[in-house]
């Protein structure tokens, strides 16, 4: 689990006017198709008493995170639980920015990452991840009118700040999220036996979301 706080640590660069670090794309596409893949078995040893097989999750699902998800959501549907794990759902099938940032990193995870050697042959059509991801800073700042004019000011890092922690708070909900499914029981024993490897996630407040420092452990 150390994917995921080390690709939000990246992410916080942003809160410095900093450009993205590609290291970034790399852990949290990685990290969040391991634990949703992780999800999808859990729930699956649940119901048939034993794992898919990594071959099998790999014909399913590539490395794209979005179809991963689009599972871990029809999970959701076979599920009475309380209000937060329909909060939960809602938030992973409505939010437009949440989704704009799986499909990024599903990009990165299909192919994404090769985009620069793409370029090199000329066989590239379509935005890089990289490209997509500034243009979703720059439509957050569009929905901050106040904070958008202060760009070019003695106080841009305001602006700076706001666009990483509209981020973060959006990839931790989604973090926690997936803790939820397994920490509540929701899909098994099996799962709740594991949700202690999934703090820091599994019990943050909506209070506390955008407000931890994560610490780099990749270059």
């Amino acid at each position: 689990m150390t994917l995921i706080p080390d690709g939000l640590a990246k992410v916080q660069r942003i809160r410095d006017g900093s450009n993205l670090p590609p290291g970034a794309l790399e852990s949290l596409s990685r990290g969040f198709e391991i634990f949703a893949k992780v999800v999808v078995s859990l729930y699956e040893f649940d119901k048939t008493d034993a794992f898919p097989t990594s071959e099998a999750l790999k014909k399913r699902y590539g490395h794209s995170l979005r179809k991963a998800l689009n599972r871990v959501l029809e999970i959701y549907d076979d599920i009475d639980g309380p209000p937060a794990i329909s909060e939960d759902r809602e938030f992973l099938s409505r939010d437009k920015f949440l989704s704009r940032i799986v499909g990024i990193l599903s990009e990165f995870g299909n192919a994404g990452r090769y985009h620069d050697l793409d370029s090199l042959s000329g066989r590239p059509e379509n935005d890089s991840p990289m490209e997509l991801w500034s243009l979703l800073e720059g439509d957050i700042l569009q929905e901050h009118p106040q904070e958008a004019r202060l760009i070019g000011t003695r106080e841009s890092n305001v602006a700076f700040e706001l666009i990483a922690r509209e981020l973060v708070v959006r990839i931790e909900r989604l973090a926690r999220a997936l803790s939820r499914l397994c920490s509540m029981g929701f899909i098994g024993p099996e799962a709740k036996r594991y949700s202690g490897y999934m703090s820091p996630f599994v019990g943050t407040m909506d209070r506390h979301l955008g407000q931890a420092v994560y610490a780099e452990t990749t270059p």
